[in-house]
This record gives C-alpha cells, sequence and structure tokens, in this order.
C-alpha cells in the first residue's frame, strides 16, 4: 500500500488482427512498428516520462508450393509447355510486416534449357496476402508457353518441351529461410496432317 510504485497487468502485442479494437487488451503491431508509453503525473502535469519499445521481427520457416489453377488444389511439378497456368503459394508468418495492410513481395522464377543448361526466361512473381494478417501469399496467374516471344520481365514464362523450371523464394529478413520448387515442361501432343504440293510455294495441293 505504500510502495509507491505501480505496475499494469500484461497486455499482449499482436500481428494477427484487424482490424484492431480500441482498449481490448491487446496491442496491434507490425515490424518496425514503435510502440511508446507515457505518464503523466494527475498533480503535477510537469512530470511526464516517456518509453519506448521497438517491434522487430521474429524469424519462421517457410513453406511453398506451385499449382496450376486458382483454386490451388493440384499441386504440380508438371506442366504442358502450351498455354498453361503457373500460380505461386508461399506461407511465411513474419512476412505479415503490416497487420493493416495486405503484404506483397516477390519471387523469381527460371526456365532453364535442357540441353543448354542456360537459362532462357526470368520472371520476378508479384505474391500478395491473402488477408491482412495471415501471413500466406498467392501470385496471380502467369502463362507458360512456347509460342510467345522471349521477353525478359514481360509477365509470361518461355520455354520448350523438357526445360526446368525453378521458383525461388528467400525471406528478405532471413537469410537462412530460403525455399525452391522446380517442375519439368512436357510437350504437348497435337495432331499432324500431311498434304503433298505441286509447286515450292506450297500454293498448289
Amino acid at each position: 500500500e505504500t510502495t509507491a510504485r505501480f505496475r499494469s497487468r500484461a497486455h499482449m502485442v499482436v500481428d494477427t488482427e484487424y482490424p484492431s479494437p480500441v482498449n481490448n487488451g491487446r496491442l496491434t503491431a507490425g515490424v518496425s512498428d514503435t510502440i511508446h508509453a507515457a505518464y503523466t503525473d494527475e498533480n503535477d502535469a510537469s512530470d511526464i516520462r516517456r518509453d519506448t519499445a521497438l517491434m522487430i521481427d521474429v524469424p519462421t520457416a517457410s513453406a511453398m508450393e506451385i499449382f496450376g489453377e486458382a483454386a490451388l488444389t493440384d499441386n504440380r511439378d508438371t506442366y504442358l509447355v502450351r498455354n498453361e497456368l503457373l500460380y505461386v503459394w508461399v506461407q511465411d508468418t513474419d512476412q505479415n510486416l503490416n497487420p493493416h495492410l495486405k503484404d506483397t513481395f516477390t519471387c523469381t522464377a527460371t526456365i532453364v534449357g535442357l540441353s543448354s543448361g542456360l537459362i532462357k526466361d526470368t520472371e520476378f512473381i508479384q505474391l500478395t496476402e491473402t488477408t491482412e494478417t495471415s501471413g500466406i501469399f498467392i501470385s496471380s496467374a502467369y502463362t507458360i508457353a512456347d509460342t510467345i516471344t522471349l521477353v525478359i520481365g514481360d509477365g509470361q514464362l518461355t520455354g520448350a518441351a523438357n526445360d526446368t523450371l525453378f521458383i525461388d523464394y528467400k525471406d528478405p529478413n532471413d537469410a537462412t529461410d530460403s525455399f525452391r520448387e522446380t517442375a519439368t515442361l512436357s510437350p504437348l501432343a497435337t495432331p499432324g496432317e500431311p498434304e503433298f504440293m505441286e509447286n515450292a510455294l506450297y500454293t498448289d495441293v
């Protein structure tokens, strides 16, 4: 009764609530936010004390999968080389940086030739958090095809049959946390139709 020392009860700090209710006993904060505590003596307005604390990242292991349709139910290790769609899914809770926004980051998609071993195409795939606090991120659809002109960075993946697709994710806040998915590009069987021509211009059937 006479110590003149005062303590609060415990208040949990979380980054998984959105929206953030006022006076619910929890503080919602994201990475690099600063918590400010201020005290003013009710009997002496000049007696003011403050303290601060910086929110830092708690590293968590990531997981990644790749799919061929928007429902994200067909985990893939093979894609047809003609107009297939690629979707990338990543779970990494420490990338929920701002509990009031849907965070984003990029993965790198690379297609490597089977015979040459050379990189044929590279695209940066943007992933967006499914909700403000989920820590789960998905991409939009990216086309895989062998019928489009190769342009690096055009949002389309260009490759040939038997090439290998690599999807790489690296946590920007944790150099030890990385993930790679691979898939093979398979040829698409199409029917052939021979015709005989009577001239070199191929105009006379």
